[in-house]
């Protein structure tokens, strides 16, 4: 390993995760050298006497494939990623906003839980509480401040910057965004990991969230191929509704995998725009963005079906009166396909968007996540 040149070691070392790029430094002395120890860092809150369990690297925003190391400073108001290692999915992680809870319906106010979303970073931190650009002590009090570059409001990505907060609950702590201000739930301590000392502070670990292909306040939906990353999850109480999704001849059609006795469909249609379309989030994505009563109805199947799996009994006849949101429409079911479908009147269905199979071993997941 020693006759290796330099430049083909960077490249090896480039293949490696954190945990073997520290083996593979300590193997000798020239190693140590070329691939020195990063910084690491630890995330505590003194009002809530929590820690986060996460140890995280931290890399400039604009060079997300640089991590700073263990000698170098961070400083005040420069923008930064944190970010751990997923060992069980082979993937970087960062520290983002992520679960979403109205509070307040007159303004429109959203609180969002925090959690680990992985491999493109769309959410970065500054560090306040000091002048701009100067260096960040790991001895004082600190703000993060966290956002993304998103123009649509109210969403994890969004351009809206909060403070990460803590609070003490009676098991652990809630880690969370909503205050634009810097108060005392907001004064954070970051440490250098091997400075930390654990005063049996409580600790929270984080989720590994999958990204939901749609994301429509407190519900989102993912994919199986979202699923591969993480999970569908929520930091507060929530509810998974795990569904089979096909498409055939421009109808969306739904099978939740709960004791309900009926799938669900909803049409494309022509005035949609939608023709030529292959992947079947797009056409969901078209039904959200016109905010459409077909997504609606969608939204309600999936309530529907969270009640059945919480132990409600529903009529097939009860979810046939009130699926509809639209004077346009009409509920049909066809007791030979054991479907329930929408048909909107004087609307042609667009049958010019590929085909999507239903399979067996093809999960899909929605997520109601609530207080």
């Amino acid at each position: 390993m020693n006759q290796l040149p330099v430049a083909l070691l960077y490249e090896i070392v480039e293949f490696l995760n954190p945990k073997e790029r520290q083996r593979f430094s300590e193997t000798n002395q020239e190693h140590r050298y070329l691939f020195p120890i990063p910084l690491i860092v630890k995330i505590t809150s003194k009002s809530s006497g929590s820690a986060l369990q996460e140890r995280f690297f931290v890399s400039p925003r604009n060079i997300p494939e640089k991590m700073f190391l263990d000698h170098e400073e961070l400083k005040f108001e420069d923008d930064y990623l944190f970010w751990t290692y997923d060992y069980e999915r082979e993937n970087k992680v960062y520290l983002s906003r992520h679960g979403q809870k109205l509070l307040n319906t007159e303004y429109t106010q959203y609180m969002f839980t925090m959690g680990l979303r992985p491999k493109h970073p769309t959410q970065f931190v500054r560090i306040m509480g000091g002048e701009a650009g100067t260096k960040v002590s790991f001895t004082d009090s600190v703000g993060l401040d966290i956002g993304g570059t998103s123009p649509i409001k109210h969403t994890p990505d969004s351009k809206d910057r909060m403070f990460l907060s803590s609070q003490a609950l009676t098991v652990g702590a809630l880690w969370y965004a909503i205050q634009q201000k810097w108060g005392n739930d907001e004064k954070l301590q970051l440490y250098r990991c091997q400075d930390y000392k654990d005063n049996k502070d409580r600790t929270t670990r984080l989720i590994v969230h999958a990204i939901p292909d749609i994301c429509d306040g407190p519900c989102s939906l993912y994919s199986p191929k979202s699923l591969k990353d993480g999970r569908a999850a929520c930091e507060l109480h929530h509810v998974n509704i795990k569904f089979r999704f096909w498409v055939v001849d421009g109808l969306l059609c739904f099978q939740a995998l709960v004791s309900i006795p009926f799938a669900f469909g909803v049409p494309m249609l022509e005035e949609d725009n939608a023709a030529g379309i292959k992947d079947p989030v797009d056409c969901l994505k078209v039904l959200l963005k016109k905010n459409s009563s077909r997504w609606w109805a969608v939204k309600h199947y999936m309530s529907v079906a969270a009640d059945i799996q919480s132990g409600s009994v529903i009529k097939v006849e009860d979810f046939m009166r009130t699926a509809k949101d639209h004077e346009d429409h009409t509920i049909i079911r066809d007791e030979a396909k054991n479907l329930i479908y929408i048909k909107v009147q004087d609307a042609v269905v667009e049958k010019r968007i590929a085909d999507h199979p239903k399979t067996e071993d093809e999960v899909w997941e929605f997520l109601f996540c609530g207080g």
